[in-house]
């Protein structure tokens, strides 16, 4: 009995294995020399649908620490994060000595546009409204106190 057990438990791992890989119930029925409903069935089973949940969770983890794990160690991302800064100022600066008003004005709104802002509008004839995070203002107010704003 024990035996038994022990093979059931290794097959649900190999079914859990290749249906991680995206194999259909058909062909992991082939392979492993079963029907195709026992394969459907172990599928529905509470245990096999949390084993395979824990499962895709431990690797959405795996993905997101190596990821994270890149980022830090990427000069191209550290130097560019030393930088946006700056680039930041660089920009307002040259928004804010544009020779005319519309040119201003287009350079700021490509700057909110580039930054992910967009306007929320809502209804006809509704007044344009700019989401920003608090934490962008802070960035955006100092950037503009330090060219002199």
């Amino acid at each position: 009995m024990a035996e038994r057990l022990k093979k059931l438990k290794e097959r649900h791992q190999e079914i859990k294995r290749l249906v991680g890989q995206g194999w259909s119930n058909k062909r992991i029925a082939e392979v492993l020399e079963m029907h195709v409903e026992s394969i459907r069935q172990i599928r529905r089973s509470p245990i096999f649908v949390q084993a395979l949940r824990t499962h895709e969770k431990g690797i959405d983890e795996k993905i997101a620490e190596k990821t994270a794990e890149r980022i830090v160690d990427d000069p191209v991302v550290a130097c560019l994060n030393d930088a946006k800064l700056g680039a930041a100022k660089k920009v307002v600066h040259l928004m804010n000595g544009a020779g005319s008003e519309k040119l201003q004005s287009d350079n700021a709104w490509e700057i909110l546009n580039r930054t992910g802002y967009r306007p929320k509008e809502e209804g006809a004839g509704a007044a344009t409204q700019i989401i920003i995070p608090v934490n962008q203002v802070l960035v955006l107010n100092q950037a503009l106190k330090e060219v002199g704003l």
